[in-house]
């Protein structure tokens, strides 16, 4: 099943679409923390971007010798487009 974020009621409105790419680490519980964005084409995208971020899980597994991060400075590419 693919999830997709919600999509900006104000680009739908405007008929924009965009990306936007950010950069977080990944617990061991599966979690992405310590979000940060790295480019964005328009600043409509972030806060859906963000909450689907919240929403997201990795698969939880425990690797030795590891804390709390499992993954770090993982870059992802949300895309916002219409779906035909």
């Amino acid at each position: 099943m693919k999830i997709t974020p919600d999509f900006p009621r104000a680009a739908l409105r405007k008929g924009r679409t965009g990306y936007v790419i950010v950069k977080f680490d990944v617990t061991r519980l599966g979690n992405p923390e310590n979000i940060t964005f790295v480019e964005t084409s328009n600043s409509l995208f972030r806060r859906p971007a963000n909450k689907f971020l919240e929403n997201m899980k990795y698969i939880q597994y425990e690797v030795p010798n590891v804390e709390k991060y499992i993954s770090t400075d993982v870059t992802y590419r949300i895309d916002f487009n219409f779906e035909n």
